[in-house]
This record gives C-alpha cells, structure tokens and sequence, in this order.
C-alpha cells in the first residue's frame, strides 16, 4: 500500500537524543519498600541500595524522597488484590498509579513522565523474538532449583533464534536480564 503524500513529504524534527530505556535508567520499585501498616512516620537511610537517594520518610499513605538537595513526595493508592491485604502503589505526579518511579535528570517521575521506552520497544516484529530468546535463555542459565517440567516448559518457548543483537542501544547487560520469573516460584535473584 502507497504512502500518503501528507506523510511522504512530511518535515519531522530529529530527536536530539533518543529516548532512554527503561532497564538502564535507576528506579524505585514500590514492591521493595516496606510500606508499614501503621500511620507511624518511618525515617531511613536507602542510599545503599539506591545510591541517587539519600533518606526516605515512609508511612501508610505516602512516602518522601530526600536527593539532590530536593525532596519529592509521593502518595500511595492501595490496591485490592482480592486475597489477602491490598498492596500499595505511587501516584505520579500526573496522576496515574505506578508500581515503579523513574530517576531522569534529577528528578523521580513515572515511565511516562520521564518519556521512557523499554528495550523491547525499540524492536521490529522481526528482532523481537530474539530480544525474547536471549532474555530466556539468560533466565535458565540464573534460575536454579527450577523443575524439570519448567525447564523444558521454557526451553520449548525459546525460538530457535541464534541471532545476536545489533545495535549500540541493546548493549548494555540490563536489556538482556529477564525481568520477571515465567510464572515460576521462587525469587528473582538477579534483579
């Protein structure tokens, strides 16, 4: 099918530098926070483990932020799980409710704030299937104590891609880590 003319001989800006990926920038998963249960008001150190922070204050309905000379506060919104007690997520500042915030230029915002893509996104049709063996295969070489039904469960789901990768982007050894665990049990270890 022909192209459109409008689009054909549209003038589109270049991006002055593309949009960065979601598995490089640092962030906050608020599944790693320990959200207390009680409205005490919490005060921690996190700089080991987020070394862009430098305290938090946590309590039940939102938690602060403390980097760069600036603090940034986030509330939580519970959500109802059905089983059991519901778990918490941030509310961005544009309002939506997000399991994970972003560290971009100084600032900790949602996925869509920061303009953020994952990995998986700068791919066609055609070179996604490899990103997707790769992450696979890197998932059964680190996950131990794994069944062997699982394992062959896996190893069926890996197309028999041998490809590598091409492109400067991809590079960087946090696109090729699995990011969760194909419905397996145990903790993600890697991450």
């Amino acid at each position: 099918m022909a192209m459109p003319p409008q689009l054909r001989n549209a003038k589109r800006p270049k991006r002055s530098e593309p949009r960065p990926l979601a598995e490089t920038l640092p962030h906050i998963n608020v599944n790693d926070l320990d959200v207390p249960r009680n409205h005490r008001t919490y005060t921690s150190n996190i700089s080991l483990r987020y070394p862009h922070l430098t305290g938090m204050k946590i309590n039940w309905s939102m938690v602060q932020f403390f980097h760069s000379d600036r603090v940034q506060s986030f509330k939580f919104k519970w959500i109802k799980t059905g089983l059991g007690y519901p778990r918490p997520a941030f509310i961005c500042e544009c309002g939506r409710p997000v399991i994970k915030i972003y560290f971009k230029h100084q600032n900790l915002a949602c996925r869509r704030c920061c303009n953020v893509v994952y990995g998986s996104q700068t791919r066609n049709k055609h070179s996604r299937p490899i990103l997707k063996a790769i992450r696979l295969r890197n998932f059964l070489e680190l996950k131990s104590g794994m069944s062997k039904r699982n394992r062959q469960r896996l190893k069926a789901r890996i197309a028999s891609a041998t490809q590598e990768l091409k492109g400067k982007r991809l590079a960087h050894h946090r696109i090729q880590i699995p990011f969760h665990n194909y419905n397996t049990r145990g903790a993600a270890h890697w991450l």
